[in-house]
């Protein structure tokens, strides 16, 4: 080989492999770009803490789109209408049927590593028992709570009056309690899975035969629907707070609230029915403009002094393990918040309808809504 067809061979490497070097830089300066820019973030009303937001926006230089929602049904419609949302928070009930219908991105494992070693065990497992393990992680927990204003009640039932759910579903006993104000929170799985339990059957939607519910709807939940002031996921917070209501079925993130804000308010779960439980999920839309993005939010908010914030504001449990040190102090040993042995062994996971459930629940939920 001559020396010309030499330098010319190496000439062609050369050329070759800047091509490669260009390609690999361009994908990473690709993927920095994502990274900057907006990051469209879906979220509960009064679900974050949100000096959260501009905070990550200093870290990461990221600008932060934050808009809400007050319900499941609204944040699906948005995910079927193929909304550009990069991050959505959604009911764990909610995963499978995303899934199945596709409109979830899987998650970057890798990415999230700072996360994963960050959750706590038992919350991590409901994850995978609910089959997203690839798509979601968890964002905070709750269960299913009662509220009460114990001096309101007293004066209706008298002092030695029960502390379970007999409150909300004995007719009797509600019939009593009607004129001081009894509310629930617009939450049909939450409030089935729950008056399956007390009605002493599993709280388990997609095994529940049709028949039963409509015998429980007709039995327990119109004679509630008589003596309740109104239906609403927000409301009750405050006007329990305020005093307005004596009796609220909500969430125990929101019942807790409307307890620091009277003193009168107790939060109650039931010991005599198993506790129902639930987690909301961060998930990344296939929509999702800004992947880089959603994912490097995900690692901030599951930091355990950026989650504690939230827990510090909401009242709702940190999936995170190590974050009792960061809470306020008054909120350190809250059976509310304390993913305790005993709370772990009560716990039932709240199970996803099945399709015949759904439907069947989505007429009853409709008559006794507008009943």
């Amino acid at each position: 080989m001559s020396l010309l067809e030499i330098q010319y061979t190496m000439l062609k490497y050369v050329i070759r492999n800047l091509q490669y070097l260009t390609l690999i830089f361009g994908v990473l300066f690709s993927f920095a770009v994502k990274a900057q820019g907006v990051v469209n973030i879906y979220n509960w009303y009064d679900y974050i803490d949100l000096s959260i937001l501009p905070d990550f926006e200093q870290e990461s230089g990221i600008k932060v789109n934050y808009q809400t929602f007050s319900s499941a049904h609204e944040i699906i419609q948005l995910l079927e209408q193929k909304k550009p949302i990069d991050i959505a928070v959604v009911p764990h009930f909610m995963l499978k049927q995303l899934v199945r219908k596709r409109l979830l991105s899987p998650l970057e494992q890798a990415t999230l590593q700072p996360t994963r070693e960050n959750l706590d065990a038992f919350i991590a497992s409901r994850v995978t028992l609910v089959g997203a393990g690839d798509y979601a992680v968890p964002y905070l927990w709750y269960t299913a709570a009662l509220g009460f204003n114990r001096s309101s009640l007293a004066k209706v039932l008298g002092d030695d009056f029960k502390e379970d759910w007999s409150l909300l579903f004995d007719a009797a006993q509600n019939a009593k309690i009607k004129g001081c104000g009894i509310a629930v929170a617009d939450a049909p799985v939450e409030l089935y899975a729950t008056l399956l339990s007390y009605s002493g059957y599993p709280g388990l939607l997609d095994k529940t035969p049709l028949n039963r519910m409509r015998r429980l709807t007709r039995k327990n939940l119109f004679e509630l629907r008589n003596n309740l002031r109104y239906i609403d996921s927000d409301r009750y917070l405050y006007d329990l707070g305020k005093g307005d209501l004596c009796l609220a079925m909500g969430w125990s993130g929101g019942i807790s609230r409307a307890a620091q804000m009277n003193k009168d308010v107790q939060v109650v779960l039931p010991s005599n029915h198993a506790l129902t439980m639930a987690f909301d999920a961060l998930v990344i839309p296939k929509t999702a403009k800004n992947s880089a993005a959603a994912h490097q939010f995900i690692n901030f908010l599951s930091k355990p002094e950026i989650s504690a914030r939230n827990v510090n504001q909401t009242f709702y449990g940190s999936p995170l393990k190590n974050i009792k040190p960061f809470l306020k102090p008054e909120l350190q040993n809250s059976p509310l918040l304390q993913l305790t042995a005993q709370n772990k062994n009560r716990m039932q996971l709240l199970s996803a309808p099945g399709i015949e459930q759904q439907a069947e629940m989505d007429a009853l939920w409709d008559a006794f809504s507008h009943q």
